[in-house]
């Protein structure tokens, strides 16, 4: 196997291109090592949350959304990208060693989140977007399609909203164990009897269905 301070350098080098590249570009890059282009491949092949598990540093690509190819070229030919990349090498290995100071580390700058500057606390930046989120997953469901007013959605409790649809069944307060129990009675009062299909969609359910079962009475929650 090839000395692995050079594969680790050069591959320094193939990460640093892809972080000043711009977002959403194509980039073809230009290598001796095969060992980093069949790493790459194979990484290319998996899904984003199979390389988080794997704990490889590759989600910058999928952020950034970049379409790379890496080009395998022979060591020390006389390409004319490998001869400008020799040449700056030997003129940086020539100088005296990059020193950064300590005082830049604090310099205040924009933190960003998926290129999103954040202008206040992270932690509440990040929680106001996932509730962002769970406030979309809850007017898209079918039965919250008539909100649409802003009276409308003043009218409601977010909080208790939040609580409901983000599913924490891990709390053991006294509190959560009663909203569970609520949750869990509300979702029972959601399944397709006939009563709740006629008042989802009545344009398809029409009329007062009966029960399949004693042709009588309405089929509806409390009868079940």
């Amino acid at each position: 196997m090839s000395d692995t301070g050079v594969i680790k350098a050069e591959l320094i080098a193939i990460i640093m291109a892809l972080l000043c590249s711009d977002k959403s570009i194509r980039i073809t890059i230009c290598t001796d090592s095969q060992i980093i282009i069949n790493q790459f491949s194979k990484i290319n092949t998996l899904s984003i949350f199979a390389v988080q598990r794997l704990k490889l540093q590759y989600s910058g690509l999928a952020i950034k959304e970049l379409l790379v190819t890496l080009q395998k070229v022979n060591a020390h030919d006389s390409d004319d990208h490998s001869n400008v990349v020799d040449k700056l090498a030997k003129k940086a290995c020539s100088r005296a060693y990059l020193v950064i100071d300590p005082k830049l580390l604090a310099h205040n700058g924009t933190i960003c989140w998926n290129h999103k500057p954040i202008e206040r606390n992270i932690t509440l930046m990040v929680k106001d977007i996932k509730e962002t989120q769970y406030i979309k997953q809850f007017l898209m469901l079918n039965k919250n399609r008539y909100f649409t007013l802003p009276s409308d959605l003043e009218s409601f409790n977010w909080s208790l909203t939040f609580r409901y649809i983000k599913d924490k069944f891990d709390d053991t307060s006294a509190f959560d164990s009663r909203f569970n129990s609520f949750k869990t009675k509300l979702r029972a009062e959601e399944l397709s009897t006939q009563d709740n299909l006629c008042k989802q969609s009545p344009s398809v359910y029409t009329g007062n269905w009966r029960c399949a079962l004693c042709n009588t009475e309405l089929e509806t929650y409390q009868y079940l």
